[in-house]
């Protein structure tokens, strides 16, 4: 079974708001965000287990004035700790 990562649209209409949907990181814990080789201990946080590893989800999200700080607000489908939620595909799913 081939499971595809990372899937999104980002959308900017607006210089000061960019619209990203589909399944991606969620802006949650520094360490999922850094590349493996960039990150400066070997192990990752305790705090890095209870973040998401992929999600499916809609984001609004801009940096202010070209610097490193910005924003991001969103909507995600909920997924475990340290796992990731794929989208629900299947027709024959029973409520």
């Amino acid at each position: 079974m081939n499971i595809l990562d990372d899937a999104y649209v980002n959308y900017q209409h607006f210089s000061q708001v960019q619209l990203q949907v589909g399944k991606y990181k969620s802006p949650v814990g520094l360490e999922r965000l850094q590349s493996t080789a960039d990150l400066f201990f070997v192990e990752t946080g305790y705090a890095t287990e209870l973040t998401p590893n992929y999600d499916v989800g809609a984001m609004i999200h801009n940096d202010y004035f070209n610097t490193p700080v910005g924003y991001a607000i969103g909507i995600f489908d909920g997924a475990a700790d340290n796992g990731s939620e794929d989208a629900d595909v299947d027709e024959a799913r029973t409520w």
